[in-house]
């Protein structure tokens, strides 16, 4: 520091002390010239009102303690302010505890239309999750097709198939089951392209062509889901 070519005003920092010093008077080379600038202390003064090594509890900042169960006399009625902040804190009374004892039949519930009570949101909920617990029932049936066809008044072609176990409320899936000689499997694709519509009454079905009746015998397959 004192071999430095400075002028007064400049400032030395000592890595070897941590310390910095500025140059008040010339010479540089003489010690009493620099002064040590001081620093103020990083340290913390003092920890909610109290000084020195501090160690602190939950009771030191008004917190409620650790794995303590909360009661009635438990200080964590919390009250804010416009801001947010809070302003003080109050004991917990009965009043304040809910009472969650009651089975859930037996509370107010407003889901239902916002009137009916819950014991009736229950019955139908159990309702509801019993359908969707019911399995779906497959029911597969097969007909055969004949060439015997009746002619209507717009000159569709209509057939009705005695299908025992079908139902007028199914709405199946229907497909083709085809012959595993060749020609033959020709033959019903040709006729089942012909096939416009196929409704279902209890006990049988009825098949509609609208445009050719089919000149071919064919089988089909009939799986309805309910």
């Amino acid at each position: 520091m004192l071999a430095l070519n400075v002028q007064k005003g400049d400032i030395c920092i000592r890595t070897d002390e941590n310390k910095t010093y500025i140059l008040q008077n010339s010479p540089a080379s003489e010690l009493q010239n620099w002064i040590e600038l001081t620093t103020p202390t990083d340290a913390v003064q003092s920890v909610n009102g109290r000084t020195g090594a501090v160690t602190l509890n939950y009771q030191d900042v008004g917190a409620v303690q650790a794995n303590e169960a909360i009661t009635g006399a438990t200080k964590c009625k919390i009250t804010y302010d416009s801001k947010g902040l809070v302003t003080a804190g109050g004991d917990l009374t009965a009043d304040d505890i809910p009472d969650i004892s009651a089975t859930y039949e037996t509370k107010t519930n407003k889901s239902d239309d916002f009137t009916t009570g819950s014991s009736v949101t229950y019955a139908s909920t159990k309702a509801l999750v019993d359908g969707l617990a019911t399995k779906a029932e497959i029911k597969k049936f097969t007909a055969t097709v004949g060439t015997s066809w009746a002619k209507g008044a717009s000159n569709e072609y209509t057939q009705e198939v005695t299908v025992d176990g079908v139902l007028e409320t199914d709405t199946p899936t229907i497909d083709l089951v085809l012959s595993d000689d060749v020609e033959t499997a020709k033959s019903q694709i040709e006729a089942w392209s012909c096939v416009s519509r196929i409704t279902t009454e209890t006990g049988k079905i009825k098949i509609y062509c609208y445009d050719v009746a089919p000149e071919s015998e064919f089988t089909i397959q009939i799986i309805s889901f309910r």
